[in-house]
């Protein structure tokens, strides 16, 4: 935080001026630099102790943005420069909320620790716990990915058994891997991410089918099963009525047996046709699982087939983005432990 937090420069920049020249530029561009002068101004306001017009600045960032994790940090130093340290606190968590296992609201964590005096002992103690929990389980999390001595990419890419938060921040520094970019590596790397991401989609789209097919051929069995024990009713109470026949009588008793054994025979028809439908779709049924089964096996592999093509492109950047965020992770945690430690031995309340 400390370069955002210097003096003002006896010239100020007119950050008006170059907002509505941002918004000259692309999406993408005016976008980066919009959120970058927002946060930039706001960090000026809060040197100059105009915490007030700071925030309202600094809120303005958007919070899918670069600057918006400074931004928030920002803004939680700013009530711990106003002497309010339950609101600082509020912030500081929100931030590891929000944007958790990054090494930059880490490392701004364990910062704005050891800057708080004395007499906030219990916020800095807080803080760096907050710092050294996040730390600990991110590393967790990445011995986990690695725990087959090599990174599967499709459990960095999409949604996997690793923590969705935590695999965010990792897919992150891939993107942003300063050595090798993910996503500018080759037009084939970007064309293997798009075509894995529309795979994945239709994979997903497979699989809410067979969950149907699987549903229907469950409701199927209950509706044939309902529908034999009703037939077996029926043709008790037939077994019962042809007993009471009399041939050649046709007394107003014997006529009624006669009408209800015709509805019976005719209900008998009907089911039968019905259990023959169901018999006949249940016999579809497993074929039709069997397809999509083979369809969506079929998917794996040509997104396993992608990502074989752009193999070493990706390996590379999994790899060198693996090594440096454990490597930060780990220093991160051991200096929230160490800080920790200090600060609570040399506290005297």
């Amino acid at each position: 935080m400390a370069p955002l937090t210097e003096e003002t420069p006896s010239k100020t920049p007119n950050y008006n001026t170059a907002l509505r020249d941002a918004n000259k530029l692309e999406p993408a561009a005016r976008f980066v630099l919009s959120n970058h002068l927002l946060l930039r101004q706001g960090a000026q306001k809060l040197a100059a102790k105009d915490y007030s017009q700071s925030r309202q600045l600094l809120t303005q960032v958007e919070t899918d943005s670069p600057s918006a994790i400074q931004a928030s940090l920002l803004i939680a130093e700013s009530y711990r420069l106003e002497q309010q340290p339950e609101q600082a606190k509020d912030w500081f968590l929100r931030t590891a909320h929000h944007y958790p296992y990054r090494t930059q609201t880490l490392s701004g964590l364990i910062s704005a620790a050891n800057d708080q005096p004395v007499d906030q002992t219990g916020l800095a103690l807080a803080l760096y716990n907050k710092a050294g929990e996040q730390a600990d389980f991110a590393l967790a999390q990445l011995q986990q990915l690695k725990s087959s001595q090599f990174i599967d990419p499709l459990a960095v890419i999409f949604p996997s058994k690793l923590d969705e938060q935590v695999r965010q921040a990792f897919l992150l520094r891939c993107l942003h891997n300063p050595d090798e970019d993910l996503l500018s590596e080759s037009s084939r790397l970007q064309e293997a991410v798009s075509s894995l991401l529309y795979l994945q989609k239709q994979r997903q789209t497979l699989g809410q089918k067979l969950e149907l097919l699987q549903s229907q051929l469950q409701d199927y069995q209950r509706q044939r099963q309902s529908l034999q024990n009703q037939l077996d009713s029926i043709a008790a109470q037939q077994r019962s009525l042809e007993s009471q026949l009399i041939p050649n009588n046709l007394d107003d008793d014997q006529v009624r047996i006669r009408r209800q054994l015709g509805q019976l025979r005719n209900q008998t028809i009907r089911m039968d046709n019905q259990i023959a439908f169901i018999d006949r779709t249940r016999q579809q049924l497993p074929a039709m699982v069997d397809n999509l089964n083979a369809e969506i096996q079929q998917l794996h592999q040509q997104a396993m087939a992608q990502l074989k093509s752009s193999n070493q492109a990706v390996k590379a950047v999994l790899e060198s983005s693996y090594r440096a965020y454990y490597r930060e992770l780990r220093n991160l945690a051991a200096e929230a432990k160490l800080q920790h430690a200090e600060r609570q031995a040399t506290y005297q309340p």
